[in-house]
């Protein structure tokens, strides 16, 4: 935890999903956050990336500051310290996995 935090102002998980170009660009958004807008309603807590390679987001989430790294997104869901889900890089194959992916979505934002 930065030194110059309230601590009045709570953490907020955050999982995401992608870590390619947005993955990198919405990283830093959530690190830039609360400097950009003091007070911030909840510092950004980094928990998990997940992406397709394995190599590829354990090297992501060491760079851009991320506690932990997945191959399933899965993972993000199961997750209960995890409250916001970043969907930055999902590619979906069918329509019937998109209506599932929307799904979860649905009921992660639900459990805030």
């Amino acid at each position: 935890m930065d030194s110059g935090r309230s601590r009045d102002i709570p953490e907020i998980g955050i999982g995401m999903l992608g870590y390619a170009f947005m993955g990198k660009a919405h990283s830093n958004g959530f690190l830039q956050m609360p400097y950009l807008f003091w007070p911030p309603p909840a510092y950004p807590r980094l928990l998990m990336i997940a992406g397709r390679s394995e190599e590829a987001v354990r090297e992501a989430a060491s760079r851009y500051g991320w506690e932990s790294y997945t191959t399933d997104w899965h993972d993000i869901i199961e997750d209960d310290r995890i409250r916001i889900f970043d969907n930055g890089g999902i590619v979906v194959g069918s329509y019937a996995q998109l209506v599932c992916f929307f799904v979860v979505l649905f009921c992660l934002c639900i459990r805030v």
